[in-house]
């Protein structure tokens, strides 16, 4: 997969996909999640890296994306 087709997969600007695959952001519980989900990976095998969220809204959106 392009990080073009990941990109689009998490609708987010190419250089998004770009700066987190080089290390210039860092991610979240919750995109994490959707990034586990664009590649079929398996239910939280990302979030366990960058921590489960600790506040409520995130826990929520956490659980909306299965």
């Amino acid at each position: 997969m392009t990080q073009q087709q990941l990109a689009d997969k998490l609708q987010v600007p190419k250089q998004n996909v770009s700066n987190i695959i080089n290390g210039s952001i860092q991610i979240g519980s919750v995109r994490a999640r959707k990034i586990e989900i664009a590649l079929d990976l398996p239910k939280y095998s990302l979030v366990e890296i960058v921590g489960f969220p600790t506040n409520e809204r995130d826990k929520r959106r956490l659980e909306e994306l299965g």
